[in-house]
């Protein structure tokens, strides 16, 4: 391929056009989706606060204009379609939930409750993603989260705690070098390995009978 047709393709991830387009590359590098559930997070919340619901969320109806994700087709009722859940936010947030995990896995998540473990398909991952798209794309609207910003926070949540030791590893590691310099102390006021003046166990037991 020329420089000039290599030049013209865009990394996934970078530039403009759909998110359809750009998982048509690829599936989307880890930090950029964190960025992209943020951006959308505040886009959908904005929407919702304004009485508007989208109704028909999918990867095709996110755009990104100079690498920031936006939202298109938005309508203010959207009509109710034979065979499908009434357009409402927790639709909203289940169709999020889809987006961000078609964004990682590179394709849609399956219908029902069959889809794969993300951490199945990305290693790169928290393993705590898992429980989180459970939730988020649950087929019960009772069992989602109950709002798009509740869902956004989660998923962040399950990289910041990967990144952050918990409080009881991080006790041990601060403790690691007290033990041993409390074990050093009291073996040295203990005289060291020098055991020549203690008596033998069986002199002990003898004399207590």
């Amino acid at each position: 391929m020329s420089d000039a047709g290599e030049a013209g393709r865009e990394a996934p991830g970078t530039g403009s056009g759909t998110l359809a387009q750009r998982i048509a590359q690829g599936a989307l590098p880890v930090g950029v989706v964190r960025r992209m559930v943020k951006e959308l997070d505040v886009a959908l919340t904005r929407a919702h606060d304004a009485g508007l619901i989208h109704g028909h969320l999918t990867a095709e109806t996110v755009v990104f204009e100079d690498s920031v994700a936006q939202l298109s087709g938005l309508r203010s009722t959207p009509p109710a379609v034979e065979g499908k859940p009434r357009p409402s936010r927790l639709e909203d947030q289940r169709a999020f939930a889809a987006v961000v995990y078609h964004a990682l896995a590179g394709a849609p998540p399956a219908h029902g409750e069959d889809w794969k473990p993300i951490s199945a398909l990305r290693p790169d991952v928290p393993r705590a993603l898992d429980t989180v798209f459970a939730r988020g794309l649950h087929r019960d609207p009772a069992s989602r989260y109950p709002e798009v910003p509740a869902f956004a926070r989660a998923f962040e949540a399950s990289f910041e705690r990967l990144a952050s030791p918990s409080r009881p590893l991080l006790a041990l590691a601060m403790l690691g070098p007290l033990a041993v310099l409390a074990v050093g102390i009291l073996w040295a006021v203990s005289g060291g390995d020098d055991q020549e003046d203690a008596p033998p166990a069986a002199t002990i037991d003898a004399g207590t009978r």
